[in-house]
């Protein structure tokens, strides 16, 4: 499992019991984050994004919600999405399951 080392991931939570899961699915990915940061949402939502912005200082930043989890390669894709496109926004797309 390759590290990447510009990549960051940072999960904001508000309860402890949902953590667990978004945890290993970060830790399950085929290319690993850097370093997986935990950030308490104390705050309102805009607060908490820009502090685990202000606190992760690699390239790139995946933020997540403690209740999301990823398919096994999803930070693969979007950090090879990424360096394609050169472009962060067209990287990046909202995915839903009926």
């Amino acid at each position: 499992m390759k590290r990447l080392k510009d990549l960051e991931v940072a999960i904001r939570y508000t309860c402890e019991a949902n953590i667990a899961h978004c945890i290993r699915s970060v830790e399950k990915q085929t290319r690993t984050p850097h370093r997986i940061r935990i950030i308490k949402d104390l705050y309102p939502s805009s607060v908490a994004m820009q502090r685990a912005l202000d606190e992760c200082k690699s390239r790139y930043i995946l933020v997540l919600d403690a209740d999301q989890t990823l398919m096994r390669n999803a930070v693969e894709i979007l950090y090879n999405k990424i360096n394609c496109t050169k472009n962060v926004f067209q990287a990046c797309g909202y995915v839903s399951y009926p």
